[in-house]
């Protein structure tokens, strides 16, 4: 125990931590009717059970009804340390409870002192001894139904003992099964607990700092908050209120508020995420140039070798002062490319059998789909003429 966090806050005891004196742990008025109809049980012996959710006061309800017991008299009051124990060890921790030597090779002589020590006990008191098991989810079947029959004799008429069992919602499935529904349907008291009201939690903590010995060690502030945060589970807020008194003896500070709580248990704010621009190597969308240049486009015997370079916007010039040449590309014009039809040098005149659009004036001669020049131009004259030498000399086909 922390002595100097006790003189600096004037504490009989930490209020906050599980070994609270007995005296001082708060009981529900569920409980306390419980624990009552427990000690009436006492004389007739029988089953009983505490069920609840982890945090939601089984233990404290535990802790009470064996204080209880134990303070009346003629009563004995053993509890069960290791629920997961083999039938054997079962008998040996049963004879020490109750003061008999047991042999692990004998059951069945363990079997008859433990009873006959029992009825002794009856007899001269008229109480039943008590036997306390705590998580008793995790005992084997086996060791349950051993109890069950240890516990009750002359066909099950009377019983010898008073067993009371605590542990979480695991438990009442466990009764429910057809190995243990003999068990699960002598249980006579139950009490199961469920998550605590925000009432409940308030008067909790005033009564724990009350019995403490500083009522005033928080503000009702701070205990509203703690009561809305604890999600009606007594362990949670338990815990919540341990730290913020021990990060409050560490700063020396004379009272818990609600601004240390916030300080204490404020979310860590997340970095944003760097944006892709701003990652090194620039910008992941650009587009990276095409290291391979395209094809060369085949071109006629007539026509000059094309170039391996990629197409470029800038008119090419042509190889001679008086011819000009067009070209097409087979693979994109091979049906749709405008026919150009040359009249002889007597003078007439051919007309294109589909009009088409004006080739875009940057483009390379050759890279583009022909033209159809008008002959009838007279500023055109010169190239009307090449175009009809160039067409004389083709062959023609047969």
């Amino acid at each position: 125990m922390n002595t100097k966090l006790l003189a600096l806050y004037g504490l009989k005891f930490h209020p906050f931590l599980p070994d609270v004196p007995v005296e001082a742990l708060y009981a529900t008025p569920t409980v306390e009717a419980y624990i009552r109809r427990i000690v009436l049980t006492v004389a007739e012996g029988g089953f009983a059970m505490v069920t609840g959710e982890p945090g939601s006061g089984k233990t404290i309800a535990t802790r009470l009804l064996a204080d209880r017991l134990r303070t009346l008299p003629n009563v004995m009051v053993g509890t069960i340390e290791h629920p997961q124990s083999r039938t054997s060890d079962f008998y040996r921790e049963l004879g020490d409870l109750f003061g008999i030597p047991l042999a692990i090779h004998n059951r069945w002589g363990g079997f008859k002192a433990l009873r006959a020590r029992w009825g002794e006990h009856i007899a001269s008191s008229l109480m039943r001894p008590v036997l306390i098991i705590d998580e008793a989810q995790e005992a084997f079947t086996a060791v349950l139904n051993e109890l069950r029959i240890l516990a009750s004799k002359d066909f099950d008429s009377k019983q010898l003992l008073c067993v009371v069992f605590a542990g979480d919602s695991r438990l009442p499935e466990r009764l429910r099964t057809a190995e243990l529904a003999p068990l699960g349907s002598r249980i006579r008291r139950r009490l199961v607990l469920d998550y605590a009201a925000r009432d409940e939690l308030l008067a909790c903590l005033d009564h724990l700092l009350d019995a403490a010995g500083n009522p005033s060690l928080m503000t009702p502030e701070l205990k509203a908050t703690l009561a809305d945060h604890a999600a009606g589970n007594y362990r949670v807020m338990m815990n919540l209120a341990e730290e913020l008194l021990t990060v409050a003896a560490d700063r020396d500070l004379p009272r818990l508020d609600e601004k240390l709580y916030f300080d204490v248990f404020r979310q860590p704010t997340k970095p944003k995420a760097p944006s892709p621009s701003a990652e090194p190597g620039g910008d992941r969308c650009s587009t990276p140039p095409n290291p391979s240049p395209p094809s060369p486009i085949p071109s006629s015997s007539s026509t000059p070798p094309s170039s391996s370079s990629p197409r470029s916007c800038s008119p090419s010039t042509p190889s001679s002062p008086t011819t000009r040449t067009t070209t097409t590309r087979p693979d994109l014009h091979r049906s749709s490319a405008p026919r150009v039809t040359s009249s002889a040098p007597s003078g007439r005149s051919t007309t294109p059998s589909r009009p088409t659009t004006p080739p875009c004036p940057t483009r390379s001669l050759h890279a583009v789909a022909p033209t159809t020049t008008s002959l009838s131009d007279p500023n055109n004259e010169r190239l009307s003429m090449t175009i009809s030498s160039d067409l004389s000399s083709m062959p023609r086909p047969p």
